[in-house]
C-alpha cells in the first residue's frame, strides 16, 4: 500500500500522474490519499478550505478502485504529522509493505520532520522528481537522517541500517505543473482545464476558490456540446467523445475529447469551432490554451471545455482512463 499526502490545494495533473506511475513501477495494491489539515512547515492555508480540499479529492477519485480517499489528518485537525498518520495506518490495517510517497523537494527537507525515526521504521520512501528536479548522487546531497543511515546505495535505491526500511528514487515524466502555477492563472483569469481533473476544475469555479470573483454565462449543455460535436466531425475530427464526471458528482457531461489527425489540423478545428460557437451562441472561450503549438488545445467555456488533441499526445497522455471518456 502506498501513502501519499499533502495540502493537494488543490490536486492537479501532476499529483495524479504520480499516483499512476507510482503505482505501476512499485506494482501497488492500493495508495491512500491522505490531505493534511495544516502541513508544518507551510504557511497557513486559506484559500480553499479543509474540508472544500477533502471534497475535491472525493470527487475526482469517486470512481477509482486503488485509490482511497483518508481523511483522519483533518478530522484531527492541527498541525498535521505525518508520523502520527503512518503509526495509525500500521497498526490498523494489515498490509505487507508500506511505501510512503513523497516529492524530492519534501525528501529535501526531511531533517526538519518531526520524529522522522518513526516513519522510516514502518514505511519504504518514494521520492519523485519533476522532469527538471535531480536526484542526490553524493551522500553529502541527502538529508542527515538518510545520510546517518545508510547500508547500501544501489540502483536507485537505498537500503538503511536496521530497524529503518528503503528509500526508493521514481523520475516523473510529465510537464511542471504546480499548484502555484494554477493559483497564479486563476488569478490572472486564465484556464486550468488542462492542468487539473474536470471535477476539480468545475469544484473551483462554482466555489469561486483562488481568486475567481466572476460568473460567466454558458449555454445549455445538450445543445452546446452537441452543436460542438457536429462541428468538429464537419472538419473530420477523430474520435469525439463526451468524457464523464464520476457517477454522481454532477448531473451532466463536463465536455468534449476530440483529435486532429497532425497539429496543423488541431489548429484547423480549433479556429473553426470558435468561429462557428461565436456565430452560433455569440460567447468567445474564458481561454484558449496550446492553440500555437497544436499538440493539445483547450477551449474553456466555463462548464464546458473542449481538448482538441493531436492524436499522437492524446494516446500518449492516457486522460481519458482518468477521465472516463463515454463515446
Amino acid at each position: 500500500m502506498g501513502l501519499m499526502g499533502g495540502s493537494f490545494n488543490p490536486l492537479h495533473l501532476g499529483h495524479i500522474n504520480s499516483l499512476l506511475t507510482v503505482k505501476e513501477r512499485f506494482q501497488l495494491d492500493k495508495i491512500l490519499i491522505i490531505p493534511a489539515f495544516q502541513p508544518p512547515l507551510s504557511t497557513p492555508l486559506t484559500e480553499a478550505s479543509a474540508m472544500q480540499r477533502l471534497e475535491m479529492l472525493h470527487q475526482a477519485f469517486a470512481t477509482e478502485v486503488f485509490l482511497e480517499v483518508d481523511g483522519q489528518e483533518i478530522k484531527r485537525k492541527g498541525t498535521s504529522y505525518s508520523y502520527r498518520t503512518v503509526e495509525n495506518i500500521a497498526k490498523e490495517i494489515p498490509v505487507k509493505e508500506l511505501f510512503f510517497i513523497m516529492g524530492l523537494d519534501q525528501f529535501f527537507t526531511l531533517d526538519l520532520w518531526k520524529n522522522v525515526p518513526r516513519i522510516l521504521k514502518n514505511t519504504h520512501l518514494i521520492v519523485t522528481s519533476r522532469p527538471k528536479d535531480h536526484f542526490p548522487k553524493k551522500q553529502e546531497e541527502l538529508p542527515l537522517i538518510i545520510r546517518s543511515n545508510i547500508k547500501s546505495w544501489v540502483s536507485g535505491r537505498i537500503l538503511l541500517k536496521q530497524p529503518f526500511q528503503s528509500v526508493f528514487f521514481c523520475a516523473l515524466k510529465d510537464r511542471e505543473i504546480s499548484s502555484s502555477l494554477i493559483k497564479a492563472r486563476l488569478k490572472n483569469r486564465q484556464s486550468i482545464a488542462h492542468l487539473v481533473p474536470p471535477t476539480v476544475d468545475h469544484y473551483i469555479k462554482t466555489h469561486r476558490l483562488y481568486g475567481i470573483h466572476s460568473q460567466f454565462y454558458f449555454p445549455k449543455r445538450k445543445a452546446f456540446l452537441h452543436f460542438c460535436k457536429t462541428e468538429l466531425e464537419k472538419k473530420k475530427s477523430l474520435k469525439v467523445k463526451d468524457f464523464d464526471l464520476p457517477s454522481g458528482a454532477l448531473p451532466f457531461s463536463d465536455g468534449l475529447i476530440a483529435s486532429g489527425s497532425n497539429p496543423r489540423h488541431t489548429k484547423a478545428l480549433c479556429r473553426h469551432l470558435k468561429k462557428r460557437v461565436q456565430e452560433a451562441f455569440n460567447i468567445q472561450p474564458l481561454a484558449v490554451e496550446g492553440e500555437k503549438e497544436g499538440r493539445w488545445i483547450v477551449l474553456d467555456y466555463n462548464e464546458w471545455v473542449i481538448h482538441i488533441f493531436y492524436d499522437y499526445i492524446r494516446s500518449f497522455y492516457k486522460l481519458e482512463e482518468i477521465w472516463r471518456g463515454k463515446p
